[in-house]
């Protein structure tokens, strides 16, 4: 229940409409202190093997308040973290489903592991385009290492956008350690990628928390990334801008 506790008071708090700042910062703490209590309860149920799909389902709950929470209380001009922060966490949810695969993906949460392709998300149109534009920027602006690792992203990126919009939650796990120190060295190819991720974030209907962190990201990243070279890059960058508008608006749900 900790769990519910805490990504509750993490919904209230990030909502625009909150009566004033002392009862946000009210449900900021209280979130807080149930996601520490989840936290600690959770270390203890993976150390004793004890991983069903209880601690799954908290688990997933506690992804979604550990995104939000940075960004209800940091001070202004602190980097954003979520990239980082989901893919330490992602790392933690797949060691309670290697713990306990065969109960997890034969239980209530069983969908979240299935097939590529899902029926309820229909490519938008000039998507794929947008993503082979994509990585035409990365032949002019990236080199090596850089380039390589970024083709990785957008490969998983693309089962997102073209297949299944949840994988924009799983694309974290994917894209590797050398991709988020590229993002946190502010290399403006990799971090022009992650604003395509950002982007899929805020299509994820349903799932506030995702679409509040893709909407922090877009507007941070288009501010430091936005006038660095040429007109294909600004139009990349327009893109991004418009579909946050296209995607703007409060969602209920987990």
């Amino acid at each position: 229940m900790d769990a519910i506790y805490a990504l509750t008071a993490a919904h209230i708090a990030s909502a625009p409409t909150s009566n004033a700042p002392s009862s946000g910062q009210d449900y900021v703490q209280a979130a807080s202190h149930y996601h520490a209590q989840t936290v600690s309860a959770l270390q203890t149920a993976i150390t004793t093997s004890s991983c069903g799909t209880s601690v799954f389902i908290a688990s997933l709950l506690t992804l979604a308040t550990a995104v939000v929470l940075p960004l209800l209380h940091r001070e202004a001009g602190a980097k954003n973290c979520v990239l980082e922060q989901m893919y330490g966490l992602m790392k933690g949810i797949h060691t309670v489903v290697d713990m306990n695969t065969d109960e997890i993906r034969m239980g209530p949460c069983g969908s979240i592991f299935g097939q590529l392709s899902s029926p309820d998300c229909v490519p938008v149109a000039g998507d794929a385009e947008r993503l082979r534009r994509l990585r035409q920027l990365g032949v002019k602006y990236a080199a090596g290492n850089s380039r390589l690792i970024c083709e990785i992203a957008i490969d998983e990126l693309e089962k997102g956008y073209l297949f299944n919009r949840k994988r924009a939650i799983s694309w974290v796990g994917k894209v590797g350690p050398d991709f988020i120190d590229a993002v946190k060295k502010e290399d403006p190819y990799p971090n022009l990628v992650l604003l395509y991720w950002a982007v899929l974030l805020c299509r994820l209907d349903g799932m506030w928390w995702a679409k509040y962190a893709g909407r922090i990201l877009v507007k941070e990243l288009t501010d430091r990334f936005g006038c660095l070279y040429d007109d294909s890059w600004s139009e990349a960058i327009e893109w991004v801008g418009a579909e946050l508008r296209g995607t703007s608006g409060d969602e209920r749900g987990p």
